[in-house]
């Protein structure tokens, strides 16, 4: 919305279609890569409180600009990577349970149909 809104306010300003174009193309690429920070995150199931930033309440793997030592962060980022690498590997390892169960699934659907 609030590249919308700025892109219809520089076609007013300017005659410059160019940078216009280049405005609404960036505010694309910032929807795209807001959409897939947002699934990444989903996809992490519950995430600890000690994890999110309290403002943004998203992941604090960037620098935090709160009063901790800079070796807390450092620690706290060591968790938080920690964190995401076993969910991902869970999330692994759940994707290749179905596909093994699919696998058995089918093989007992062939050897009935060789019973039968």
């Amino acid at each position: 919305m609030l590249f919308s809104d700025a892109a219809g306010f520089l076609r007013r300003v300017t005659e410059d279609f160019r940078l216009v174009q280049e405005f609404v193309e960036l505010g694309a690429k910032v929807k795209a890569a807001a959409s897939e920070a947002m699934d990444a995150e989903a996809a992490l199931g519950e995430i600890p409180d000690e994890f999110l930033d309290p403002i943004q309440s998203n992941l604090k793997l960037r620098k935090t600009t709160h009063s901790l030592s800079f070796h807390t962060n450092v620690e706290l980022k060591a968790r938080i990577v920690e964190f995401v690498r076993s969910q991902e590997l869970k999330r692994h390892e759940a994707v290749i349970s179905m596909q093994s169960d699919q696998v058995a699934t089918q093989t007992g659907n062939v050897e009935t149909t060789f019973i039968d």
